[in-house]
């Protein structure tokens, strides 16, 4: 703003101030994405858990969708911590940290994930399930399937 101000000598006032207020304002409008098929998908998937663990009706109307809910891997923790889905949905654990980790309990076994790697289980059986990182033992998670 200074610099415009300081040109105002060669510039009638007014128009520099809407040049000013132009460019001020330009950095805060955004540009709408269209969201891709994808995203839409895993929206609706997303938004099918929740309402399962709320018990809407509207988690029953689709008894066969499955779910994917997805786990981060990033700073030697898993995001989220721990997960309430339901039988039949899918958990993806995705390495976006900049070392190697597993997700690993007495059921399932993701074995070596390098950065940038993913790795989905879908869970069939209700129940509790713990999980570790065999190369970082203090990054734990848990899935309860209803």
């Amino acid at each position: 703003m200074r610099n415009c101000f300081q040109k105002s000598a060669s510039v009638g006032l007014g128009t520099l101030l809407i040049v000013c207020l132009t460019v001020a304002a330009a950095p805060a409008q955004r540009i709408r994405a269209k969201p891709t098929k994808d995203a839409v998908r895993q929206a609706a998937a997303a938004s099918r858990v929740v309402k399962g663990l709320r018990g809407d009706k509207g988690a029953a109307a689709e008894p066969s969708a499955r779910a994917v809910v997805k786990v981060s891997m990033r700073n030697t923790q898993f995001y989220p911590r721990a997960l309430k889905i339901r039988k039949g949905d899918v958990v993806e654990w995705k390495n976006d940290d900049l070392v190697p980790h597993t997700a690993t309990s007495a059921s399932f076994d993701s074995g070596s994930m390098n950065p940038g790697t993913a790795w989905r289980h879908t869970f069939t059986k209700a129940g509790q399930f713990a999980y570790v990182c065999t190369f970082h033992p203090t990054m734990t998670g848990v899935v309860v399937v209803k």
